[in-house]
């Protein structure tokens, strides 16, 4: 009785690691037909971001593709191969898609990114304040050079 158990054993262990091997092995091709696209931020008030993605071979043709929906009607391709990132700048405000393709094949997630720039209030705001910022540190220095008599 006792040899049978052991080989009861030696048996479960045996298609354990085999369903430990199968699941590795599928998930290592998944790995490599598909690239795992995401971004820096949801939201870009600067107008820029950037996009990254897992470089499984260098060598392959990667294509960026950026549209204005998730249907991809409207495309903008951008070759990306071996890169690993891309900085996107200069969008106009709205909501973008990107997606990566390897040939004809899309191998990654889809990605979506809003730009929406801050208003010309607020870039009037930043520029007023470092313009007195400015302002204060010339008058210091003034001052200083004054009382060393510079």
């Amino acid at each position: 009785m006792g040899g049978f158990i052991r080989s009861s054993l030696r048996a479960v262990k045996i298609r354990r690691l085999a369903w430990l091997l199968l699941l590795a092995t599928n998930t290592c091709l998944w790995a490599a037909e598909n690239s795992s696209l995401s971004a820096s931020t949801e939201l870009s008030n600067e107008g820029y971001f950037v996009l990254n993605w897992n470089v499984q071979d260098e060598d392959s043709s990667l294509t960026l593709q950026q549209a204005d929906s998730n249907q991809f009607d409207s495309i903008i391709a951008r070759e990306v191969a071996g890169s690993g990132a891309a900085t996107i700048s200069g969008l106009a405000d709205g909501r973008y898609h990107f997606r990566l393709l390897d040939g004809n094949q899309i191998v990654s997630n889809t990605v979506a990114v809003t730009v929406q720039h801050h208003s010309m209030a607020r870039a009037g705001g930043f520029f007023l304040l470092g313009l007195s910022l400015f302002s204060l540190l010339i008058a210091t220095i003034l001052h200083g050079n004054r009382q060393a008599g510079i």
